[in-house]
């Protein structure tokens, strides 16, 4: 049996750390061969199901051994320390001895009373502060999401689309700080916004990446299809002609599609629908710059009229919050993410 631990426990001094001062290294390197070699014999132990399966599908030794090694890994007194690892070498014969149950059957049997014993304690205190803990309180209500823009119902189907502000401009009241910051109207990739500071939002970032994104892949479609697609679908035309006159003189039936049915015309189909999405998301982007630029103008109106106000009563705007962690803050978030507006 010694020799059958030993072979569990052997670590090579090399494995441990080379920055590791020796005395140091003459206290660390028991308990992490220790700790090796229980979590290495803990699978080897045979378990019923029931009870390997009680607590969670992590063997239970090993979950045990990691629990009670992070427990005192903070233990410094040697005396404390001693006594850990005789316990945990005494554990080690123990269960060097129950992975052969035919051969050590009183052993086995204890390592399977304790952890049916183990569960149970768990399982009973597991209970016990479920009946006593009262249910977490329900997260509050999120007010709903207003959207900036609101469209209007055109007059007809086809008429350009129309886009009214539904939030701004904000009475002085409801704005932080008592002053009124007027937004830039500003676009990526034709996709337009606001931008109320520097750096932009994570979350609008990536909503005008995406659109973006989106538009591009629809305008490269129609170029595939213009190169690529179409001048192959006239190629697979003039192939039907050829093998419809081929039939046509020997005297068999040959069904012919309609000039939309050709592989030519499903392509030109394909062309005009991508190509009616991309102009209608256009005419939505400059409805929407219409409507921004509105917001805009109807900001500096008020921030004009609301300093006028202030001068007249004798007081002064209070002062910008300063921005000395701006650039700061800019260029980490470029080096993380150089997509970063």
């Amino acid at each position: 049996m010694t020799h059958g631990i030993a072979q569990h426990v052997s670590l090579p001094r090399s494995q441990v750390s080379v920055c590791i001062p020796e005395p140091l290294l003459t206290a660390i390197a028991p308990g992490l061969a220790l700790y090796r070699a229980l979590l290495r014999l803990g699978p080897r132990v045979p378990i019923p199901d029931k009870i390997a399966t009680a607590l969670g599908p992590e063997n239970p030794i090993r979950a045990l051994t990691r629990r009670a090694f992070y427990r005192n890994k903070k233990e410094l007194s040697p005396r404390l320390v001693v006594s850990a690892l005789k316990n945990g070498y005494r554990f080690l014969t123990l269960l060097d001895a129950a992975a052969n149950p035919a051969a050590n059957p009183r052993q086995h049997a204890e390592v399977i009373s304790f952890l049916n014993k183990n569960n149970t304690r768990i399982l009973r205190d597991r209970t016990a502060k479920a009946a006593n803990t009262p249910p977490p309180p329900p997260p509050p209500e999120r007010p709903p999401l207003v959207p900036l823009l609101t469209r209007i119902k055109e007059a007809t189907p086809m008429s350009p689309p129309v886009y009214a502000s539904t939030l701004r401009p904000r009475p002085l009241g409801e704005l932080k700080g008592g002053r009124r910051t007027i937004p830039h109207l500003d676009e990526h990739m034709g996709v337009p916004f606001l931008r109320f500071s520097k750096p932009t939002p994570p979350a609008l970032s990536t909503m005008l990446r995406n659109k973006a994104n989106n538009r591009q892949r629809r305008i490269f479609k129609m170029v595939e299809i213009r190169e690529t697609l179409m001048p192959e679908a006239v190629e697979e035309d003039r192939w039907e002609d050829i093998v419809a006159r081929e039939l046509a003189r020997q005297g068999l039936p040959c069904e012919r599609d309609g000039p939309d049915e050709s592989y030519k015309g499903v392509m030109r189909q394909v062309e005009r629908e991508i190509s009616r999405g991309v102009n209608r998301e256009a005419e939505d982007f400059v409805a929407r710059g219409n409507a921004l630029w509105k917001i805009v103008e109807e900001e500096k109106r008020l921030a004009k009229h609301e300093a006028a106000q202030l001068k007249a009563e004798g007081k002064t705007l209070p002062p910008r919050k300063p921005k000395w962690g701006f650039y700061k803050t800019v260029f980490k978030r470029r080096e993380k993410d150089p997509r970063v507006l």
